[in-house]
């Protein structure tokens, strides 16, 4: 059987999973990786407040987010 990572829990989770898989593939010093973690931060906040989807899913507020973005 094929080993998977286990799913992300968190909302932070989420966006360093997406960071994980997308960003090797563009380049550095753009507006690319913001543009991209602000719309899935949007989506995750879109998926909490209209379809009631677990509040853990919520992205981390805006400086927090700041200050993890050197993590991602």
């Amino acid at each position: 059987m094929e080993e998977t990572k286990p799913k992300p829990q968190t909302g932070l989770a989420v966006m360093k999973a997406y960071a994980d898989r997308h960003f090797p593939e563009m380049t550095t010093g753009g507006v690319g990786r913001k543009r991209n973690l602000d719309g899935v931060s949007r989506f995750l906040k879109f998926g909490v407040e209209r379809y009631e989807v677990a509040r853990c899913y919520l992205p981390p507020a805006d400086a927090a987010l700041e200050a993890s973005r050197e993590d991602l």
